[in-house]
């Protein structure tokens, strides 16, 4: 079948000997239609998490797992990610959370991944983590008094 011919929803096989691979639905903010070779736009805007779940329901790993996933996907981007309390364990492969890859990619885009680096001393984490920066609380209320928008999670 080529890209110009549909067929309806109601005559989708739902047999798995007809269909080879199943596909897995979400939502995200991508926009096909636009150039690939875009630069990234950097919003100044600040993420800020304080947990290594969104919510508090069992799906709160996921959720967060996919907002990092839509995140290093989407073509706007954080200015800064803050990491306090037990979010440090984001950035490490000790959580979970697959984060961290999504988390390579949005650096290597230009995003600042900030950690608490009390938070981190307390968790005993120095040498577990993998990604981001660890700073002290002074540059990141900086940031906070800096940035144009704040949202916490």
């Amino acid at each position: 079948m080529n890209q110009s011919e549909t067929k309806p929803f109601g005559d989708l096989s739902n047999n798995e000997e007809e269909s080879p691979f199943y596909i897995k639905m979400a939502e995200h903010n991508l926009n096909y239609d636009e150039d690939p070779n875009k630069p990234v736009q950097i919003k100044d805007i600040a993420l800020c998490f304080t947990s290594c779940k969104w919510g508090q329901g069992e799906q709160g790993y996921q959720l967060l797992e996919n907002l990092f996933l839509s995140l290093s996907s989407s073509r706007e981007k954080p200015r800064f990610i803050i990491f306090l309390d037990a979010a440090v364990f984001l950035c490490t492969n000790e959580c979970m959370v697959e984060s961290v890859e999504c988390l390579k990619q949005l650096e290597e885009a230009g995003v600042q991944l900030l950690l608490h680096e009390k938070s981190v001393q307390e968790h005993q984490l120095m040498t577990s983590i993998q990604v981001g920066n660890i700073v002290k609380f002074q540059q990141i209320s900086r940031v906070l008094m800096d940035v144009g928008n704040f949202i916490n999670f």
